[in-house]
C-alpha cells in the first residue's frame, strides 16, 4: 500500500488501504474486508473495490465487478478470505477527496496491577462515550501490554476534527490518568495532516519475531451496556494477567453499517458491520528459538483468553486477516452462516476441485480434496499461467 499511498499523496487524494504500508494492496487484506483508518469516513477497502482482474483456478483471466462481469465471483472476492478464488493481478478502488486528519499518539503507563482494573473499566466507558460522540470521525488503534508489574498503552488515533476538539475528546481519559496514583500520560505527538502517509508517522517498528492472535468483534449495541463494559474490562485484565498482548482495533462505525447492511455487495461477515470494535489477543513466539510445545502453548493461550468474548458475543464472529489458527466453527465465525452458503455455492462453480486452497478459505460444497499444502503450488501455477497469457495476448 506504501506504493498507492505516495501516489494518491502526489494526486491529492485519499484511497482506503492498510494502516501498514507494506501490506499488499491485491492481497489477503483486500480480500478478507480490509479495516484501515479511513474506514469511519469512507466504508471498507471491499466498500471501496470497483472491479478487478483475476486469474481463476482454471488458468483463465476474469474482469470482475457488480456491473454484470461475474457479480457472483465479485461479490466472493469481496470479504470471501484471500487464497480462495484466483490470483488478482489488477484492481480499481474509489478515491476520496482529501478530509482534515489529525494524528495523535499518546503514551499511559500504569504502574500497579491493583490499578489496573480500574484503569481498564474507566477507559472502556470512556471509549464508549468518544465513539458515540465523534462515531465517523475516530479511528483508534489502542493496545494493553504487559510491561514490569504494570502496562503500557501507546495508542495511536485518526481524527477528523480540530485540536480543540481533539483535546476535549481526550480529556476524561487523561484527567483519570493524571490523577491516578500509580499512572502516568505521555503525549507524543498531536499534529494536524494532509496526507494520509504524513499520519502514518510514530506507526509501529518492524519486527523479527511472530505473534500468535485470536479475535473476535465487540457489538456496537451491546456495548452501551456498563455491565458489559465491566465485563470486556476484566477480560483484557486477563489477557495480559497472562502475559498476553490486548489491542482494540476502532475502526469501524460511521459509515461501516450502513454501507452493506444486508450482505448484498460484499461477502464479510455481519458481525463486523455491527461492531464497535476488534478484541484482538496476541501472543509473541519466535519459530527460529522457541520450541514447539512453546509455540503450542501461544496458540493455545490467545484461544484460551478470548474465549469469554465468543461466549458474550457468539453471534458476533470474527475477523478472517487476524483470526485465530484454532477458531472453532470457523466458517460461521468469519462469514456468517448465510454468506458461507452462499460463498460455498459460488466456490462449487469457479473451483469445484479446490485448486485454491488454505486452513481458513471457503470449500466447495462437495469439495473432497485435502485442506492442506496446496496453495502454494497452486498459487505459483495460476501466477505462471497468468503471466504466460498476459505476453500472450
Amino acid at each position: 500500500w506504501s506504493d498507492v499511498y505516495t501516489v494518491a499523496d502526489e494526486e491529492g487524494v485519499l484511497v482506503v488501504g492498510a494502516n501498514e504500508g507494506s501490506v499488499s494492496a491485491l492481497g489477503g487484506y483486500l480480500q478478507g474486508g480490509g479495516h484501515s483508518p479511513l474506514s469511519p469516513m469512507f466504508g471498507l477497502a471491499v466498500d471501496n473495490l470497483l472491479s478487478l482482474e483475476l486469474v481463476d483456478a482454471q488458468g483463465d483471466i476474469r474482469r470482475l465487478d457488480a456491473c454484470g462481469n461475474n457479480p457472483d465471483l465479485f461479490w466472493a472476492v469481496r470479504g470471501g478470505g484471500g487464497a480462495s478464488w484466483g490470483v488478482i493481478t489488477k484492481g480499481t478502488f474509489a478515491l476520496h477527496r482529501k478530509v482534515s486528519m489529525l494524528n495523535a499518539v499518546e503514551s499511559i503507563a500504569v504502574e500497579n496491577k491493583a490499578a489496573l482494573g480500574n484503569f481498564l473499566q474507566f477507559a472502556m466507558n470512556w471509549v464508549a462515550n468518544i465513539t458515540r460522540e465523534h462515531n465517523g470521525k475516530l479511528a483508534m488503534y489502542f493496545p494493553v501490554i504487559p510491561y514490569g508489574n504494570g502496562t503500557r498503552s501507546s495508542f495511536k488515533i485518526m481524527f477528523h476534527g480540530s485540536v480543540e476538539e481533539y483535546h476535549k475528546a481526550i480529556r476524561p481519559l487523561k484527567k483519570y490518568v493524571v490523577e491516578c496514583s500509580f499512572c502516568s500520560w505521555t503525549t507524543y505527538l498531536v499534529e494536524e495532516v494532509s496526507t494520509f502517509t504524513a499520519w502514518q508517522r510514530f506507526g509501529s517498528a518492524p519486527s523479527n519475531t511472530g505473534k500468535t492472535s485470536s479475535s473476535h468483534f465487540v457489538p456496537a449495541n451491546q456495548f452501551q451496556s456498563p455491565a458489559i463494559r465491566k465485563k470486556i474490562a476484566d477480560v483484557i485484565k486477563a489477557i495480559v494477567t497472562n502475559k498476553a498482548e490486548f489491542y482494540m482495533i476502532k475502526v469501524g462505525g460511521g459509515v461501516v453499517p450502513g454501507f452493506d447492511a444486508d450482505s448484498k455487495w460484499t461477502s464479510i461477515s455481519p458481525g463486523y458491520r455491527k461492531a464497535v470494535f476488534l478484541a484482538v489477543a496476541t501472543r509473541k513466539i519466535d519459530i527460529r528459538t522457541d520450541n514447539q510445545s512453546s509455540v503450542d502453548a501461544a496458540f493455545r493461550l490467545v484461544t484460551k483468553v478470548v474465549d469469554p468474548l465468543r461466549k458474550m458475543f457468539p453471534e458476533s464472529g470474527s475477523y478472517w486477516n487476524e483470526c485465530d489458527f484454532n477458531e472453532k466453527d470457523w466458517s460461521a465465525s468469519f462469514w456468517g452462516r448465510k454468506n458461507y452458503a452462499r460463498l460455498q455455492r459460488i466456490k462449487s462453480s469457479v473451483d469445484p476441485e479446490g485448486f485454491f486452497q488454505c486452513r481458513y478459505c471457503v470449500e466447495a460444497a462437495k469439495s473432497t480434496s485435502s485442506r492442506h499444502g496446496v496453495f502454494a503450488g497452486s498459487f505459483l501455477l495460476a501466477l505462471n499461467v497468468a503471466l504466460v497469457n498476459y505476453f500472450l495476448l
